[in-house]
């Protein structure tokens, strides 16, 4: 009886030490939310694979042709049972979940997925999706002529070039590539000069890009006033059937563009080398990672002259746009020598740093340089802004002044028509007493000769007799009753109103001969800090922004008058002309030129920030020694 025990005991023990690949089994199953889906809708694909055993199943993904994986989840719930009868039971199961956004439209067949453990095997039936069209048509990106990217690239058939011309007379050029293409966008193929362009570069891709594109070469904008129009934006994908084909579309550059004389003028090509190949494509772990370079069309602009007006040249030169001035006082009424702030207000939609004025000449009143501020805008992709131009008066004389109007001549591209627009005449009253011109020193007489030509004068003293015996004679008035006590004792409160007095004048002498060169020179400064400390932070674009400003403030100063408004190659012909060196011009306009390249590049280094901070420096230092020949000697 005790062994019969023992036996059964020994039975069971040996059951439960048994392995539960025994007892190994596998269930698999296959599950879509839809099988008829929109473009641009997501489907979920579920994978559920159960075993027994203490070892999990090898599951093979089939690659998702037509489908590209946006999300990826993996479950790994596990069961234990245990049941004296047949041993210790494992029991594991593992639940994948896929979205996937279809790439074309049609039907697309999901291949079986396979699941083996222990020499069993199990496969699930193949899937078939239809895709349609539907309401899922993905959108166009935002520019001029949406359609076009399908119908100027069409790629073999003849050896005749596409046209690069859409229909609304912008210019639309790409190369359709299977994998990924850039194609470059411009509202106008032939502007005026001084109207602005809007250009746009997007990238189109079909792969799975594993990080930002890196920019090998950016566009050229020689002849061009660039504005730019994306700012910091992040890339925002949107979706864009070509030829069949969905591709992903990023828009890497949008920047207007003012053309500074008529003739041929393009926008060079922008390069990029893409970095492709998704961590998540679990589904073609073989295709692996690769790294595709692509160029944009260079876009050639034929901008033509401003038309010659039917009532004759207009007065002054035409600014391109729709704009309105407006001019104010700080006051009506002020003091001679006092200083009055006129301030004169232009706005509207176009270049706004092109508005120039003539410093106006009004007999009686002092009339220095004007500060001028810049705020630039650019709601709904059109540039335009507000200039500021404060002038400070100092009148002379007492009087009535009438202040003259101050006006522009603008040409609108879109009517084809000048126009004549200007602020209203101002009135200064003016009290107080004139300010006395510092009278002309005639060249003094020879003292000598006018000595002798007078008549010397005969001496009329008497003189009293010689005393041979002295005598002390102590003095007996007060302190306080001697004749300069009183003037002696006010003579602090005279000297403390006097200072006070000279005080009051140096500060108003100051103010008046605050001009527009020390101004720029604090600007400049002030330039180079805010250069410093972008540095500092590592941000490129509000480094080359400050640098670019500390370089023109700089030549302002130094000038008398605003360098802006130049080519990069007007600007050397006229600092040449101005008596600047060689060398020194190419490194002030190399500094602009990088500056100017850097607005659309990426992320900038900090040794490079720190070489081209050092190189800021040095070439103010070379501009405080540079003396500048006269603007009519020039």
């Amino acid at each position: 009886m005790r062994r019969a025990c023992l036996g059964a005991a020994l039975l069971a023990a040996i059951s439960l030490l048994l392995p539960a690949i025994v007892l190994a089994d596998i269930k698999l199953q296959v599950r879509v939310d839809r099988k008829n889906i929109a473009l641009d809708d997501t489907l979920t694909l579920q994978v559920s694979v159960e075993s027994r055993g203490s070892e999990a199943p090898d599951v093979t993904m089939p690659e998702l042709d037509g489908f590209e994986i946006v999300s990826q989840q993996v479950q790994r719930p596990m069961q234990f049972s245990f049941n004296f009868g047949q041993g210790a039971v494992v029991q594991s199961s593992m639940v994948y979940t896929y979205g996937l956004r279809p790439t074309r439209v049609g039907a697309i067949t999901i291949k079986p997925i396979v699941a083996e453990l222990a020499g069993e095997r199990r496969a699930t039936a193949p899937l078939t999706i239809t895709v349609s069209q539907g309401s899922g048509s993905a959108p166009t990106p935002p520019d001029p002529d949406p359609g076009t990217a399908d119908q100027t690239a069409q790629p073999g058939g003849d050896d005749t070039p596409p046209s690069n011309v859409s229909k609304n007379g912008g210019l639309d050029l790409a190369e359709v590539d299977g994998s990924a293409f850039i194609r470059a966008v411009a509202d106008k193929a032939a502007p005026y000069v001084g109207e602005q362009v809007t250009v746009t570069i997007y990238l189109y891709t079909r792969e799975s890009l594993r990080g930002p594109p890196a920019t090998e070469t950016e566009p050229t904008t020689d002849g061009f006033w660039i504005h730019d129009l994306l700012g910091n934006q992040q890339l925002r994908e949107q979706r864009q059937v070509i030829q069949g084909a969905v591709y992903a579309v990023y828009p890497l550059r949008r920047f207007a563009a003012f053309p500074l004389r008529s003739g041929e003028l393009s926008i060079g090509t922008m390069a990029l080398r893409l970095d492709t190949g998704s961590v998540l494509d679990i589904f073609g772990p073989r295709r692996g990672n690769q790294q595709l370079s692509r160029k944009s069309a260079p876009l050639v602009f034929q901008v033509k002259p401003l038309p010659e007006p039917t009532g004759g040249q207009p007065p002054g030169d035409p600014l391109v746009g729709r704009f309105e001035v407006e001019s104010k006082l700080d006051r009506a009424q002020s003091a001679t020598g006092d200083a009055v702030t006129l301030t004169v207000v232009v706005r509207g939609v176009g270049n706004v740093r092109d508005v120039k004025f003539p410093t106006p000449v009004i007999n009686g009143l002092d009339v220095l340089e004007p500060e001028i501020k810049d705020l630039i805008d650019a709601t709904g992709d059109r540039v335009g802004g507000t200039r500021e131009l404060r002038y400070l008066l100092v009148p002379r004389a007492p009087g009535r002044y009438e202040l003259p109007k101050f006006e522009l001549t603008t040409f609108d591209p879109a009517t084809e028509r000048y126009a004549r627009v200007g602020s209203t005449p101002l009135t200064l009253e003016v009290v107080g007493n004139a300010i006395a011109a510092q009278p002309s020193t005639a060249p003094a007489a020879d003292d000598k000769t006018a000595d002798e030509a007078k008549p010397k004068p005969v001496s009329t003293h008497e003189w009293q007799p010689i005393r041979t015996q002295s005598a002390l004679a102590r003095r007996s008035a007060l302190f306080a009753e001697q004749p300069w006590f009183w003037p002696l004792l006010g003579l602090p409160a005279v000297l403390y109103a006097g200072w006070q007095i000279a005080r009051s004048k140096r500060k108003r002498m100051q103010a008046r001969a605050q001009t527009a060169q020390s101004r720029a020179e604090q600007e400049a400064r002030s330039k180079l800090d805010a250069a410093s400390t972008a540095a500092k932070q590592q941000d490129g674009k509000a480094f080359f922004a400050a640098a670019a400003a500390t370089v023109l403030a700089t030549l302002q100063a130094r000038l008398g008058e605003p360098a802006t408004g130049y080519t990069h190659g007007q600007l050397r012909r006229y600092l040449s002309e101005r008596g600047m060196n060689d060398a020194l011009v190419h490194e002030v306009v190399g500094l602009l030129e990088r500056a100017d390249h850097a607005r659309f590049g990426g992320a900038t280094t900090a040794a490079a920030l720190d070489a081209e901070l050092t190189a800021l420096k040095a070439a103010r230092d070379k501009l405080a020694g540079f003396v500048p020949t006269a603007k009519e000697a020039a």
